[in-house]
C-alpha cells in the first residue's frame, strides 16, 4: 500500500467533535471540528467518477475528516477480524512537503450494512480498529490506514446515502 496511509500514532484531542452528515449532495461528510480549520487533503479513488478526500492537519498529521464526494458502486459488505487497539483520531506519517493535496492514486470500495457504512481502500480481513466516541472505527492493515467504519447512523442518513449509489 502507499506509504501516505501510515500510521503513526493515535491520538484523541479534547476539542474533537464527531460530526457525521449525510444529505442530497455530499453522500457523507465526517467531521472532527465546527469551526474553520486549515486542512490538507488525502485524495483517494479516481477523482472522476469516485473521490473521498481525508482531511488532515499539516502541522500534526491528525486526521480531521473524510469526505465521501462520490463513489462509483456499492460493494458488499466484507469479512472483517477487527481487533482494537486504540482509542482516537489517526495521525497519519504524511510527507506534504510544499502541497496541500496529495492524490493517493488508490481506489476505494463502499459498502452498507444496517445502519453502517464502510469506506475501505485495501482489504480488511485482519485489521487494528481504533474507535472514535463510538461512532466511527478507523481501520488498519499492517500499521497503515485502511479504511473507516461509520456506525449507528439513522434510516434517514442510510437512505440519503443510499441515493448516491449509481
Amino acid at each position: 500500500m502507499n506509504e501516505v496511509f501510515r500510521v503513526s500514532r493515535y491520538e484523541a484531542p479534547l476539542d474533537a467533535k464527531c460530526l457525521i452528515e449525510v444529505d442530497d449532495y455530499v453522500p457523507l461528510r465526517f467531521r472532527t471540528y465546527e469551526r474553520p480549520l486549515g486542512a490538507s487533503y488525502l485524495r483517494v479513488g479516481d477523482r472522476t467518477k469516485s473521490l473521498v478526500e481525508l482531511l488532515i492537519d499539516p502541522n500534526q498529521g491528525l486526521l480531521r475528516g473524510i469526505t465521501v464526494t462520490c463513489f462509483s458502486a456499492l460493494s458488499s459488505w466484507p469479512h472483517m477480524e477487527t481487533r482494537e487497539v486504540a482509542l482516537g483520531l489517526p495521525v497519519l506519517a504524511v510527507p506534504w512537503g510544499k502541497a496541500n493535496r496529495i492524490d493517493s492514486g488508490v481506489d476505494f470500495s463502499v459498502s452498507v450494512h444496517g445502519s453502517d457504512i464502510l469506506v475501505s481502500w485495501a482489504a480488511l480481513d485482519r485489521c487494528d480498529a481504533s474507535c472514535f466516541q463510538d461512532r466511527v472505527r478507523f481501520l488498519a492493515v499492517d500499521g497503515q490506514l485502511a479504511g473507516a467504519h461509520f456506525s449507528g447512523l439513522e434510516p434517514d442518513q442510510i437512505k440519503a446515502f443510499l441515493r448516491h449509489a449509481p
